[in-house]
């Protein structure tokens, strides 16, 4: 007789033989016969010992309430066990409110009525409602158990399966590794707890389609699950979802085997109708038509039926599951069936914007496509899109409300389905003018909508789940650069304008400097500093995760991302707090929209050109834009491009001119020569993807006679990440006396610092840098020529020079007080993870040495220009300008106009050459731009140098010119 058996039947006859007296016993007793009932799964049995002691309690006043809310308690388990959903909720309701008042809120029956009543909301489908339950009981569990504790690892257990039904894989993987952790660390690796850890990863590792790591984790969850006597009910469900793997990947034998044993299960533990029945009847109905046995397609929709009746809102997610099968085995009539008979139930059931009913319409649209139908996919996501907005139809304009947050997953799908659909049914000469107009205003609308919902924190940080905007919008662009293809009109071209700058921009408008915001807005100091405490708060946690993750040691600690999540919630909430008290700041900082083409039209003058590189499916387009008009033109396939940017920059870094000389031919005339540029002094270049890293000044025009030949010695160019944040420039101050900047450190003898303050690889222990001799001598003639200049409207340069350039010094420097910041040292750039680029200075005093991304965005700075004169050890050769771009707008949020830096490592001679032609132009007046180009040019003079463009071209200028 196994030990819960033996429990239940002393606690039987205890209760029937045994004189109690004392109340308080005989109520623990009972209790403790509900709870071996509860996990025997005789739920009904639980709810009928557990009723009366949770209704009515004799004895001790304190001690009896206890009793009775403990009661209360596993009854709101036993009633969603048993489907039964309101009425758990209720229960968890008023067990939480009179445990809360009678022994407050760090009370372990808090955290537990919590807990369930988030069980409650999980099984009913209100999954934004279950993640609110599960993140309090998981706090109120922390504070009162510790974090190594059961109670916690189950919280994130279940936190885990909100996350992979709302489609955030990943942030379900990482809280389902935080719970396993847990339990190792409490328990041991063959504690049976660990089965329920071990199954729910082997889950989500199905949704990831890693099906080896999966079978691995549920055969180790079914191992742990036999050493004890495991709860059956979970045990039939790893038996079920093992059995539904198995059938996948066509293993049939013994996916039988464990599907027939989960649904004896099923059918012993739970009522007749009940929703895991259901499931159950469908995973072996899909093996009858698999094996051509009779009746599957019939059971299938029995169990559907079941699933549906009994409130189960994820049925659509197993029915889904199953028509992909049905789908792959050419089984499509049957798919097809399954489909329509389960989203005519889901409707009835739960109403036409159900998510699950996108899902299974994303399926069946999906195969539409894949067959060819693209116009019947079109019409039937249409409807689905209209559903999940609430509309009953696609809008006629882009004025809209708002939708449910909670299947963000499957409406992205279903508009990348309906670009899709859209895309190849204009292709095939299928759509008229009228529809294309109709199109282009579905996606305004829809646009307009994703674009109220994008928010602030989540954008900056780049570690929140991915919006739905950010998902759609690559494909938007695409479906509208199709439509322009076909119907070339100015109102299409300034939708890709603005779609492009969305893309490119996204984050990159909170970059813009706070002081020109602030000044405007009287903004109170208090608040400012919070707000750079918590951007820089929110930078290094970023941080701190992304360089965990570059270690490749799996998933990132609960720790760090609750730290950045929690930095994400207070950010979001003081946005709410400026739109609500400073309405004019947080209009100017977080509120405004991308720039339109008349507006950059406006802001360009007669001297300027804007060109906008943009990435639409596979081909690469440019838009340019000057005063008088625009254009557009496709550039090709960007995986050319792509190959011909990283070979030539391979060539300039090994000063290899023979093979970088027809390199920079061919990519004039890939990127410039076929655009309507007219003969303007001034470039602005708006590079994406791959472009950054490249040096458009070096490009050689084929046509061109010497001695102009390089695109330098026709125009001054500068670079903006956005076109919006160009219209957005702030107009360059006028020259007055205001004090440099110059810090350089030398490191004696080099530094080494360990690989992990760089993310480096852990088999990577310490990175050495070497010593700078070059910035001793830049440092000093530049402190020589401002003081040369003393009498033109320039104070004498602040120098920290060797051990003087620390970390610590800079920070505690009152960088407000500086126009030209000038930082000549090491600098390291990370193209994959940007977050993780930096600066590296003498370390002491309490800092590391390294200034990385997420500690530049807490700096302060009121500067003109930031220029980072850097020596790039240890960049890779390829998706530098990335890394340089994360540094780059990190300095222009805390408040810079400009940032000049080099994209790749650079000469020390030719680097002091070019910063003091540089500095010596503009103090004699020359703009930034025009003094950068003309710096070059000075070094060009010599026939050595001027074929040479590693020397002379690395720096470029990014940001107001």
């Amino acid at each position: 007789m196994n030990q819960l058996t033996e429990a239940e039947t002393w606690l039987d006859s205890a209760l029937a033989t045994v004189e109690i007296d004392s109340i308080d016993v005989k109520n623990r007793v009972t209790l403790a016969l509900g709870e071996i009932q509860l996990k025997r799964g005789n739920f009904h049995s639980a709810d009928l010992v557990l009723k009366p002691l949770a209704e009515t309690v004799e004895g001790e006043p304190e001690a009896a309430d206890l009793m009775a809310l403990r009661a209360q308690v596993l009854r709101c388990q036993v009633k969603t066990r048993m489907g039964e959903f309101d009425g758990a909720i209720e229960l968890c309701e008023a067990a939480l409110s009179r445990t809360q008042g009678r022994f407050g809120w760090d009370h372990p029956l808090v955290g537990d009525a919590q807990h369930y009543q988030g069980l409650a909301y999980h099984e009913a489908g209100e999954l934004l409602q279950a993640l609110t339950a599960y993140t309090l009981a998981a706090e109120t569990r922390t504070r009162v158990h510790g974090k190594y504790s059961r109670q916690v690892a189950a919280t994130y257990n279940n936190t885990g399966n909100v996350f992979w039904r709302l489609g955030l894989l990943n942030r379900a993987l990482e809280t389902h590794e935080a719970a396993l952790q847990i339990k190792l660390e409490i328990l041991g690796a063959d504690h049976p707890d660990l089965a329920v850890s071990h199954s729910n990863l082997a889950n989500l590792h199905v949704q990831l389609r890693d099906t080896s790591r999966a079978e691995s984790l549920f055969l180790e969850a079914l191992r742990l699950y036999a050493l004890s006597e495991a709860n059956p009910l979970f045990l039939a469900k790893a038996q079920d979802n093992y059995g539904e793997l198995l059938m996948s990947g066509g293993r049939t034998d013994l996916a039988r085997t464990h599907l027939e044993a989960a649904n004896r299960a099923f059918h012993q533990l739970l009522p007749s109708g009940h929703g895991s029945i259901g499931v159950s009847e469908v995973h072996l109905g899909t093996l009858d038509v698999h094996s051509g046995k009779e009746g599957g397609l019939e059971r299938i929709r029995a169990g559907t039926s079941d699933m549906l009746r009994s409130g189960r809102p994820d049925a659509a997610y197993e029915i889904g599951s199953l028509a992909q099968l049905l789908y792959q085995a050419d089984l499509s009539e049957q798919a097809d069936s399954t489909i329509e008979f389960a989203s005519q139930l889901i409707r009835s059931r739960f109403g036409p914007d159900h998510p699950g009913l996108a899902r299974l319409l994303n399926i069946r649209a999906k195969e539409l496509i894949r067959k060819g139908d693209s116009s019947e996919a079109m019409g039937l996501l249409e409807q689905s899109i209209a559903h999940q907005l609430g509309w009953s139809a696609l809008p006629t304009s882009d004025v809209v409300t708002s939708r449910s947050r909670a299947s963000d997953g499957e409406f992205a799908t279903s508009v990348l389905l309906w670009c899709q659909a859209v895309g190849d049914t204009i292709r095939r000469g299928s759509v008229g003018d009228t529809t294309l107009s109709e199109v282009s205003r579905y996606l305004r609308a829809i646009i307009r909508l994703l674009e109220l919902e994008a928010t602030f924190a989540e954008a900056l940080s780049g570690q929140g789940p991915e919006t739905p905007l950010a998902t759609v919008l690559p494909a938007v662009l695409e479906l509208q650069s199709t439509i322009y293809s076909v119907a070339p009109t100015r109102s299409s071209l300034d939708l890709i304008f603005r779609y492009s700058e969305m893309a490119l921009a996204g984050d990159l408008h909170t970059m813009s400097a706070r002081s020109e915001a602030s000044e405007f807005a009287h903004l109170p100091p208090a608040l400012a500093a919070r707000e750079r405490r918590l951007i820089q708060g929110l930078g290094l946690a970023n941080r701190e995760v992304a360089a965990w993750r570059s270690t490749g040691q799996g998933a990132v600690p609960h720790s760090l991302m609750q730290n950045l999540y929690s930095h994400q919630d207070s950010l979001s909430e003081l946005v709410s707090v400026l739109h609500a008290g400073y309405p004019r700041y947080h209009s100017m900082r977080f509120g405004f929209t991308t720039a339109s083409i008349s507006q950059i039209q406006a802001q360009l003058g007669i001297d300027r050109e804007l060109v906008q590189y943009q990435v639409a499916g596979d081909s690469l387009f440019a838009t340019v834009i000057r005063q008088a008009g625009v254009s557009r033109s496709n550039l090709g396939a960007i995986t050319m491009t792509e190959e011909l940017v990283g070979d030539y920059l391979e060539s300039l870094r090994q000063s290899d001119y023979a093979r970088s000389e027809p390199l920079a031919r061919s990519l004039f005339t890939r990127l410039i020569a076929p655009l309507d540029l007219q003969s303007t002094s001034r470039l602005i270049v708006i590079p994406v993807g791959t472009l950054l890293d490249l040096p458009f000044e070096s490009l050689i025009n084929g046509e061109s006679e010497q001695p102009s030949r390089f695109l330098v010695q026709q125009r001054a160019i500068s670079y903006h990440y956005s076109a919006t944040l160009f219209a957005r420039s702030p107009a360059s101050p006028e020259a007055v006396p205001s004090p440099t900047l110059v810090v350089a450190p030398v490191f004696s003898g080099g530094l080494t610092l360990p690989a992990e303050l760089l993310a480096q690889s852990p088999a990577q222990q310490t990175i050495t840098f070497p010593e700078l001799r070059g910035t001793g001598r830049e440092a000093v003639a530049l402190d020589h020529l401002f003081d040369r200049y003393r009498s033109r409207s320039a104070e004498p340069a602040q120098v920290m020079l060797g051990s003087r350039a620390s970390e610590s010094a800079l920070k505690s420097t009152d960088l407000t007080a500086f126009r030209y910041v000038h930082l000549a040292t090491h600098g390291y750039t990370n193209p994959e993870e940007p977050s993780l680029s930096g600066l590296i200075f003498e370390p002491g005093d309490g800092e590391d040495g390294v200034l990385h991304v997420g500690e530049v965005l807490g700096l302060e700075l009121n500067a003109d220009m930031v220029v980072l004169s850097a020596c790039r050890t240890g960049v890779t050769s390829r998706g530098a300008g990335n890394g340089l771009m994360g540094l780059s707008r990190a300095f222009m949020y805390a408040g810079t106009n400009t940032v000049v830096a080099s994209l790749w490592n650079s000469d020390d001679d030719y680097t002091a050459a070019t910063m003091a032609h540089f500095y010596e132009n503009l103090l004699q007046g020359q703009d930034k731009a025009e003094a950068l180009r003309q710096a070059k040019l000075t070094l060009m003079e010599d026939p050595r140098v001027a074929n040479q463009p590693g020397l002379w071209a690395p720096f470029v200028l990014i940001g107001e010119s």
